[in-house]
């Protein structure tokens, strides 16, 4: 069962906000401006066939405003997860391809940075609230490697197959959490325009069932 909590991470709320078909969604602004609120566009919808049935709930221009309403609310949640996102956790999916692209690519310069950033400036009481005393050790070690040998950190053998990955996972395990309540707004506004988008499509589905209903048994 997928716990809520899962579902507000900074990583799960960017795969939201930029999976295929959130991009397509995005692209609905401007296709509404220009086509759907254009005069003479207007003059060609023609949807009696569809319409006359009263197993809808929304007018054609009743689904056409929520569509977009929905779309830009959903620009918006992407906005606002662009600024407040860790830059270093923007455009990654999980754990594994945070760590793995850094480890990967010997990015010492993203590592230094790291070690200078939250959670490894804070005492380890207040980071233990948060990542849990399952990784307690872990954390220790990592901060130990930092004190001691912060200017060379990356250069030790074996350093990007153990303690360094060690290190990313806690960065990761405490940045994709920051920030709770702006996590929490942009998911109720990305989900609300998600129901603004749906909403219609169910009320189409609808009169088109309601349509070929009568045509069956009229």
């Amino acid at each position: 069962m997928v716990r809520l909590s899962s579902l507000l991470t900074w990583t799960a709320l960017g795969t939201l906000l930029t999976n295929n078909t959130s991009r397509v969604i995005y692209s609905l602004p401007i296709a509404g401006y220009v086509i759907l609120y254009s005069d003479y566009f207007q003059s060609l919808f023609k949807f009696s066939s569809v319409t006359s049935t009263s197993w809808g709930f929304l007018s054609f221009w009743q689904r056409i405003n929520f569509i977009y309403v929905g779309s830009l609310g959903l620009l918006f949640a992407l906005g606002c997860w662009w600024w407040f996102a860790p830059p270093l956790l923007r455009g990654k999916r999980n754990l594994q391809h945070f760590a793995g692209d850094i480890a990967a690519a010997r990015d010492r310069s993203a590592v230094l940075e790291i070690a200078k950033s939250e959670p490894f400036t804070l005492h380890l009481d207040e980071v233990e609230k948060v990542i849990g005393k399952t990784h307690r050790h872990a954390f220790e070690q990592s901060v130990g490697a930092i004190e001691l040998r912060a200017y060379k950190l990356g250069e030790g053998a074996g350093e990007w197959e153990d303690r360094i990955p060690t290190m990313l996972g806690l960065y990761f395990l405490w940045q994709d959490v920051t920030k709770p309540f702006v996590r929490v707004f942009i998911a109720a506004v990305a989900y609300i325009s998600y129901g603004f988008i749906l909403l219609p499509a169910v009320d189409l589905f609808l009169r088109v069932l309601g349509t070929h209903y009568h045509r069956l048994f009229s």
